[in-house]
This record gives structure tokens, sequence and C-alpha cells, in this order.
């Protein structure tokens, strides 16, 4: 919602388990505006609607039941000591490690 209250469209609050000053510090967003985007492949272009309210309403309750049961801190302490490994998707490499995806060029 806006100043006034009015419910702004594809505009959601941020919810985290990090301590308020903290994330005032890491610069976190008290909340996020989604929007749609174009994406050109292969001669197309191709719109990317914002995520589905939904999804990120099942997305925020689990990350709420991983971080309430402990397996959230599991989970980042299995990602931080994850060996970096290389994947071929679709002829195109990727390195895959602690970070995510990044293609190789």
């Amino acid at each position: 919602m806006d100043n006034h209250g009015n419910i702004i469209s594809d505009t959601y609050d941020i919810n985290t388990s990090i301590p308020r000053a903290v994330s005032i510090g890491l610069r976190i967003q008290d909340q996020v505006t989604f929007s749609s985007s174009q994406l050109f492949i292969d001669g197309q272009n191709i719109s990317i609607p914002p995520p589905h309210k939904r999804l990120l309403e099942i997305h925020a309750a689990c990350a709420q039941i991983a971080h309430m049961s402990g397996a959230a801190q599991v989970l980042d302490e299995f990602t931080r000591e994850a060996e970096p490994f290389s994947l071929t998707v679709d002829s195109r490499k990727m390195d895959v490690n602690s970070k995510g995806l990044e293609e190789l060029r």
C-alpha cells in the first residue's frame, strides 16, 4: 500500500528473519514491485509477466517453515560448502556454484 492506503499492483512487503538494524545496513527494502519484462530470444520479442501472487505466497510460506524448522540454516551451510561444478544445457556451458548458475561465454 502507498502512504494513502491504496493498493499498488504487484507490490509486496518484504518479510525477513534478519534483525531490522541489520537489514537497514544491508539496504534491504521494505517493499518490492514487480513489473513485466521484454526478452528478445531467437528473433522474437517475448513478454515475461510479473510473478503470480499465489506463487509468492507459497514461496513465503515455505521460507517461513524452513526458517522455523532450522532447515534454512542447514541449506545455507550446504550452499556455502558446495563445490562448484560445470553443467552443459542446450549446448551452453553453465558454471554452478554457491551463487547459482552463471553462463560461461
